[in-house]
């Protein structure tokens, strides 16, 4: 069995970081694009929030990214299950492995520059 996420998004708004257990941990969002062609083939954009967790150094290393920056994130997909006056609720997130800054911060780094394509819908008709 395999439990992995990569995912390039925007970060969504400052990360916020507590201490637990003597552990630093880091929680944030980040916006993925993603999208479809519809009936008309025209384009759909989507977007999909993520909510990321970093624990321990990782998630001081976080505190640092800002609004609007891209992101890689590597990590694995976790359930949550959270009791409370309206019930179970279940939530996903990312629990961060690794994070890469993708935007460049100064003059002379060179962080790779991902750039999303788009690809066509498939023909109804195949060729075989």
């Amino acid at each position: 069995m395999l439990n992995k996420l990569t995912l390039i998004g925007r970060v969504g708004k400052a990360p916020e970081s507590r201490t637990v257990n003597a552990s630093t941990v880091c929680n944030f969002s980040i916006a993925v694009d993603d999208g479809y062609f519809d009936k008309q083939n025209k384009w759909v954009d989507q977007v999909i929030w993520v909510n990321i967790t970093a624990w321990a150094k990782l998630a001081e290393r976080c505190q640092k990214l800002e609004k609007g920056e891209r992101v890689l994130v590597d990590g694995k997909l976790v359930i949550k299950k959270v009791e409370g006056e309206k019930g179970t609720q279940y939530f996903t997130e990312c629990a961060a492995q690794t994070i890469r800054r993708l935007d460049p911060k100064k003059v002379g780094d060179t962080a790779p520059q991902f750039q999303p394509q788009r690809m066509p819908p498939p023909d109804d008709e195949l060729p075989f």
